[in-house]
């Protein structure tokens, strides 16, 4: 089987630069790299564990990274001088809302996000739309809840990036 959908991309240009925003998103997200999120995973052996273990690790944002990726920095390898970090983050407290829906959300999920800096030295953060990644699964109650994930995404980047897209 095959499908197509049409996923609609947000960007948003601050006045802030780039290394301001990525500190202020490195300082609001909780951190479960390197293996850490199975670690506490392995370690749950009830809803009530888990909920709790999960809830330490969450930043001021309510969201955690999965994984960085800094684009930036293996570009410069091959003599690219850019500044760009991908994302991945969000919370699975939050995810399970939507995951129970229809197992296919696991896809999209969590979160991605880049912050890079363009030729003018403004810093910008695109993202696509949850609710529009989302929307080839054909769930109501999915698409309905997902739009409630559209509103959080858009606050976080708001307060990160000063602006509105």
């Amino acid at each position: 089987m095959k499908t197509k959908y049409t996923v609609e991309n947000y960007e948003y240009i601050s006045d802030r630069t780039y290394e301001e925003v990525v500190a202020d998103l490195d300082a609001v997200l909780g951190d479960v790299e390197r293996g850490k999120f199975n670690d506490i995973l392995a370690a749950s052996e009830t809803v009530e564990e888990w909920h709790a273990e999960i809830t330490k690790q969450l930043g001021p944002s309510g969201m955690l990274r999965f994984f960085e990726v800094d684009h930036g920095r293996w570009m410069g390898f091959y003599g690219h001088q850019v500044k760009a970090k991908k994302y991945v983050y969000g919370n699975p407290l939050i995810a399970e809302t939507m995951m129970r829906y229809d197992t296919r959300f696991g896809l999209e999920a969590p979160n991605q996000i880049m912050v890079y800096e363009d030729a003018d030295g403004r810093a910008r953060v695109t993202y696509d739309l949850p609710s529009s990644i989302f929307n080839f699964i054909g769930n109501e109650e999915l698409t309905r809840t997902a739009y409630g994930l559209d509103a959080k995404v858009a606050e976080f980047v708001e307060k990160l990036t000063g602006t509105t897209a």
